[in-house]
């Protein structure tokens, strides 16, 4: 997360999984994806968000996942808006 400018900020993460599992006692084949040391599972995400005010926020997010067993990518992308209602410590209504 970096804040460029008041209000505004961005962030990006990366994920990264990988591992040499040996399953055994598998007899259904149900973990079988599991077991695949080729299978190194990714994801990328980007965020940008704007704070019009202490109570709210706007968020446009995009998330890129590699992990799908079949090798398709899905590509996400999210727009949040956050706001808070009622009193909290630094305002009592």
């Amino acid at each position: 997360m970096y804040q460029f400018i008041p209000k505004w900020r961005v962030g990006a993460r990366y994920d990264w999984l990988t591992a040499d599992n040996d399953i055994s006692n598998n007899s259904s084949g149900e973990f079988d994806i599991l077991a695949q040391d080729s299978d190194d599972p990714k994801r990328y995400s980007l965020m940008v968000d704007w704070s019009n005010s202490e109570f709210a926020r706007s968020r446009l997010q995009y998330n890129r996942d590699e992990s799908r067993p079949d090798g398709e990518t899905d590509d996400q992308l999210f727009l949040q808006y956050i706001h808070s209602i009622g009193s909290h410590p630094a305002h009592e209504f």
